[in-house]
């Protein structure tokens, strides 16, 4: 297993991949026309929006401001190497609707919530997740006293029939598999949750901490697997139950390989 599983993936996911680039940007030059920024009840069709003069930014207006230009103060700025989990726990605690992306003293970009839902944002959700899919399976190996009989009884008779027909299959045709390269993400999360010595291993003492330590992983790997749903899109709920499940996710992951060395 990799050395820092959260700090490797971090690093290379940052807001310079999900980011507006300046280019691109919409913004409003101060004395245009104001009509195509405004939605028919009177208020901008983005969060916010940046104001230039002279094509040079000089503040921004928000949607249930429209032209009130704001002045960007330091709270509003964040670096273009900003890792994507650090984005997510400013959007929540500080409830803006938009950053500024600084590079070498100049706004380079804005990022809004909106772009959790781009490529490289999901890429890195998933890779997050399926770190914890692999840690999870060499915890679940790494436990001498677990047999293929303890995972299957603890998947459901429903999983464990399904398992027993493909390793049968597998089997008939020479290929040499493992019980547990057959489950799923939600068959290793159950495991863990209910075999005793495995929770532990990961921190949770009881099975109704392990079930709420490891609640909505799952469903969070479900929505970002499907491209054309949005990750976020009832705001505010998604993104606080985003920021919630990644940090499980983070604890998983630095218990996890606590749990694997010392196992």
């Amino acid at each position: 297993m990799r050395s820092n599983l959260w700090d490797e993936v971090n690093q290379a996911y940052t807001a310079k991949l999900i980011m507006t680039a300046l280019p691109s940007m919409t913004s409003w030059e101060v004395g245009s026309n104001q009509d195509i920024y405004l939605n028919p009840d009177g208020t901008l069709i983005y969060d916010v929006i940046p104001v230039t003069k002279n094509d040079e930014i000089i503040g921004f207006m928000t949607k249930d401001k429209p032209f009130e230009i704001q002045s960007i103060e330091k709270g509003w700025f964040v670096t273009r190497d900003t890792p994507i989990s650090d984005l997510v726990n400013l959007f929540t605690e500080t409830k803006r609707p938009a950053f500024f992306v600084f590079y070498r003293h100049e706004i380079v970009g804005i990022l809004t919530p909106a772009d959790l839902n781009k490529l490289p944002a999901r890429t890195y959700i998933y890779s997050l997740i399926g770190d914890v899919e692999l840690m999870l399976s060499e915890l679940i190996r790494s436990e001498a006293s677990i047999s293929q009989n303890d995972i299957l009884k603890n998947i459901g008779n429903g999983r464990a029939s399904e398992i027993q027909k493909s390793l049968s299959k597998l089997q008939t045709q020479n290929v040499d598999i493992e019980v547990i390269q057959l489950l799923y993400l939600s068959d290793l999360l159950t495991i863990v949750q209910k075999i005793p010595i495995l929770r532990e291993r990961l921190g949770f003492s009881s099975r109704k901490k392990a079930e709420k330590g490891l609640s909505g992983i799952n469903e969070l790997r479900i929505r970002t697997m499907h491209l054309v749903k949005p990750v976020l899109s009832k705001m505010p709920d998604d993104l606080n139950s985003l920021q919630r499940r990644l940090s499980r996710i983070q604890s998983i992951l630095i218990l996890g390989q606590s749990g694997n060395s010392n196992g």
